[in-house]
């Protein structure tokens, strides 16, 4: 599920005035525009423990690509915000950060227990498939040592 500030709206809107001719030319979102993107799983807590004391909500959702969709129970696993931020206008623009929910965190709502994985307010050109693609190698990101660095992140030898 995402959603965009009203700045961001704004533009989103500009792109699809014309619904069968979105036009992505007018894509220019001004400092301060915020992107969020929660993401929920089906996995039930038995299956992943860290999703317990979650949120809990009904969703009409299909357990495979294109396949039948059902009411079923989803737990929020993920919060992902971006941030236009001119002050980033030399990498990308843009700041990126990503929360996990983790049910052993200290807090008395599930928003409480979202715990920051990272940010990123670059791509790191100088890390190339020639370099090892490790953290240590990455200057324009933040990886919370508490949390990561999540595996996908790893070389496929650390």
């Amino acid at each position: 599920m995402g959603f965009y500030n009203a700045p961001g709206g704004y533009i989103i809107g500009k792109v699809w005035k014309d619904p069968n001719a979105p036009n992505p030319a007018v894509v220019n979102f001004p400092d301060g525009t915020v992107a969020c993107k929660l993401l929920f799983t089906t996995a039930p807590v038995d299956q992943v423990p860290y999703l317990k004391n979650d949120f809990e909500w009904q969703a009409n959702v299909s357990t495979s690509s294109g396949g039948p969709r059902s009411i079923q129970t989803v737990r929020l696993l993920q919060v992902d915000v971006a941030v236009r931020d001119s002050r980033a206008n030399s990498t990308t623009g843009w700041v990126f950060g990503t929360f996990v929910y983790d049910g052993n965190a200290a807090g008395a709502t599930p928003w409480d227990r979202l715990e920051p994985v990272g940010l990123m307010w670059g791509n790191d050109p100088a890390v190339t498939e020639a370099v090892k693609t490790s953290t240590t190698h990455l200057v324009q990101i933040f990886i919370n040592p508490a949390v990561g660095p999540p595996r996908h992140l790893a070389a496929p030898d650390d």
